[in-house]
């Protein structure tokens, strides 16, 4: 019997005009800049100023819209101008700001999914790294991490803290020669985590990968150059 022809079925999405979930009035919240974590048609996020104290604010929202509810507002002390993702752990939201902590070089932080006072589990001091920006990952009982300072030569570096709490563990720390200010979410494939740095030694960043747990890293792409492959063990 001969085969039968395949029909192919093509949804195009239309588009059209954007609606409004929430709008920010700096009381409840300005210019939040991470990415948005959904559950349970909740939407959690943070805004980089704002909520009451100015520092920013965690903040949820009802997937199809809604006035913020303000889960928890930083006041510098506990951490700062929040910019990356928040990952979802259980019932617990892990994430970073970038300023504030015990030093004023950012820190990482949980809150349980339904509000109340961040506890700060790392607080940078420059040493182990300075200003994190994106998301992290949950790995076992770690969370993994970039930071775009600090580190051994101050150009950022690839950290793993206990989930519960404790001093980093320095992965990778970045200089000019395989890429430096690395500031965006990691993707994890395997036991390699995969990444980006914001310049690199061609001046336009480069793309990394630092396997898990062993300390090294890898320059697999200098973006606005050549291809470059390059290895170094910290």
């Amino acid at each position: 019997m001969p085969e039968r022809p395949k029909m192919w079925v093509i949804e195009w999405l239309s588009g059209g005009t954007p609606q409004s979930l929430a709008n920010f009035n700096y009381f409840n919240g300005a210019n939040p800049a991470g990415e948005l974590t959904i559950s349970n048609n909740t939407i959690f996020g943070t805004t980089e100023n704002g909520g009451a104290n100015g520092d920013g604010e965690i903040f949820s929202i009802p997937i199809n819209g809604g006035d913020p509810n303000i889960l928890a507002s930083f006041d510098g002390s506990d951490g700062a101008t929040p910019m990356g993702r928040m990952t979802l752990f259980g019932n617990t939201l892990y994430g970073t700001t970038s300023k504030g902590g015990a030093y004023g070089y950012g820190e990482i932080f949980s809150i349980p999914i339904a509000g109340g006072v961040p506890t700060v589990l790392e607080s940078f001091n420059l040493a182990d790294g300075a200003g994190p920006r994106g998301g992290l990952l949950v790995i076992g009982n770690m969370l993994y991490g970039d930071a775009g300072g600090g580190g051994d030569y101050g150009d950022g570096d690839i950290f793993a803290v206990p989930i519960s709490g404790g001093d980093p563990v320095i992965l990778a720390s970045f200089d000019a020669a395989d890429g430096f200010q690395p500031c965006d979410d990691l993707l994890l494939l395997g036991n390699t985590i995969y990444g980006t740095t914001s310049f690199g030694p061609g001046g336009g960043g480069t793309v990394f990968s630092v396997t898990v747990p062993e300390p090294s890293s890898t320059v697999l792409l200098t973006v606005g150059a050549c291809i470059a492959l390059k290895r170094r063990r910290f």
